[in-house]
C-alpha cells in the first residue's frame, strides 16, 4: 500500500517541479518593455470601452494627454453627459467620443465594433478604464513592437490594491498565470486569449484586427474557446510594472473566474486538475513520499511563489504570508467555475 501510495505522490512532485520550472523560466527571460528606438511615428489609435461613469476613467484621459508619443486619436465608448470627461475630450481634437445608452450586450457589441471601425491609426491600443499608463508607454510599446516586428503585444499589468481582499485575488491570478504560462513559447491565440480575457492592454496592428475579425474576442460576452479566429506573425506578452503600465484592481471573485477560464481557453478541466494537484500535492508528499521528494515538493513550492512574486514585481514575504489565503481564493475560484459547468452542462 505504501508503495502504491509512493507512485500516486510522484505526479504532485512533478507537477510542482513543472511549475517551477515555467516561473523560473518567466523570471529568466524577463518578459517586461525594453527601451529601444522608434523606426517610425505611425498613428496609434486608443480604443476605450468605458460603460459606466467611473472615477477610472478620468486619470487615464489625463494619463493618455499627457503621452510624449504625439501621433495619437484617442476614442472613448460609453456615457458621460453631466461629469468631467466631456470637458477632457474638449481639450484636445485627438480625443473623440462614441455615446451609448449602456443599453445591454447588444448596445455594447455594436459599440466596441464600432470603434474598431472608426479608428484611422496602423496600430489600436485596446485598454480598460482601470489601466494607468507613463507618459512615455505608447512610444515604448510601438518601438518594441517595430523592433521586434510584432503583429500583436499584451500586457499583464501590474496591479494596483487597495484592500485585502483585492490583494488576495491579485496574487492568485498573477500565481496562476505566470507559474503555468511560460510565455515566450505561448501559441499567438493563447497570448491574445490572455489579453482578451483578463482585460489587459494589447497594441495590434489595425489591419490584422480587422481583417482576422478580432473584435469579437476582445468584446465577446461568450466563451473565448469557441470563437473562431487566428491572428498571424508575431505575437508577444509582457509583464507591466508600476514604471510603465498598471491597473486599479476591481474585479469581483466571479469575474476573476470567469477570466481564469477563458485565459485557459474554456477549459474548465484544466483549472480543476490544478486545483487538485495543488491542494492534493502538499498532503501527499507529507505523507506517504520519501524525503527527497518531500524536499523536492516544498523546495519547488516556494521557489515558485518567490519567482513569481518577484517577476511581478510584489513584495516576496507578503506573497508567502498570503500563501494559504491565496490557495483558498483559488479553490473558491476553481468551485465557481466547476458549478458554472455543471450549469451549463445542464443546460445543453
Amino acid at each position: 500500500m505504501q508503495m502504491v501510495l509512493f507512485y500516486i505522490a510522484i505526479p504532485f512532485v512533478l507537477f510542482a517541479v513543472l511549475r517551477f520550472l515555467v516561473a523560473l523560466y518567466n523570471f529568466l527571460f524577463s518578459p517586461y518593455l525594453k527601451g529601444y528606438p522608434l523606426t517610425d511615428v505611425p498613428k496609434v489609435s486608443v480604443l476605450i470601452d468605458a460603460q459606466t461613469n467611473s472615477s477610472n476613467l478620468e486619470p487615464l484621459l489625463l494619463d493618455l494627454l499627457n503621452q510624449k508619443y504625439k501621433n495619437i486619436e484617442v476614442i472613448v465608448g460609453g456615457n458621460f453627459l453631466g461629469n468631467n470627461i466631456e470637458s477632457i475630450l474638449r481639450k484636445d481634437s485627438r480625443f473623440s467620443a462614441i455615446s451609448t445608452s449602456n443599453s445591454g450586450k447588444v448596445e455594447r457589441n455594436k459599440l466596441n465594433f464600432d470603434l474598431g471601425n472608426r479608428a484611422t491609426g496602423e496600430y489600436l491600443l485596446i485598454i480598460d478604464e482601470s489601466i494607468r499608463l507613463s507618459v512615455n508607454f505608447i512610444g515604448r510599446a510601438l518601438a518594441y513592437m517595430q523592433v521586434k516586428r510584432l503583429t500583436s503585444l499584451t500586457f499583464l499589468p501590474y496591479r494596483i490594491t487597495r484592500t485585502f481582499g483585492e490583494s488576495v485575488l491579485a496574487n492568485a491570478m498573477d500565481w496562476l498565470l505566470v507559474s503555468t504560462y511560460p510565455f515566450q513559447l505561448t501559441g499567438n491565440k493563447r497570448k491574445v486569449l490572455i489579453s482578451a480575457a483578463t482585460f489587459s492592454p494589447i497594441m495590434v496592428k489595425t489591419d490584422i484586427y480587422q481583417k482576422h475579425e478580432l473584435y469579437k474576442v476582445f468584446y465577446s460576452t461568450s466563451n473565448l474557446n469557441k470563437i473562431k479566429w487566428q491572428i498571424p506573425g508575431n505575437v508577444e506578452v509582457l509583464l507591466g510594472t508600476q514604471d510603465n503600465v498598471k491597473s486599479i484592481s476591481r474585479n469581483t471573485l466571479e469575474e476573476c473566474s470567469k477570466s481564469m477560464l477563458n485565459a485557459f481557453g474554456g477549459s474548465s478541466s484544466s483549472i480543476l486538475l490544478i486545483a487538485l494537484l495543488s491542494t492534493l500535492g502538499p498532503i501527499l508528499a507529507l505523507f506517504v513520499a520519501p524525503y527527497p521528494l518531500v524536499f523536492a515538493y516544498f523546495f519547488s513550492t516556494l521557489l515558485t511563489r518567490i519567482l513569481v512574486a518577484d517577476t511581478t514585481k510584489h513584495a516576496v514575504w507578503k506573497s508567502i504570508a498570503l500563501l494559504p489565503f491565496i490557495h483558498y481564493t483559488f479553490l473558491k475560484m476553481a468551485n465557481i467555475i466547476y458549478r458554472n459547468s455543471r450549469k451549463s452542462g445542464s443546460k445543453s
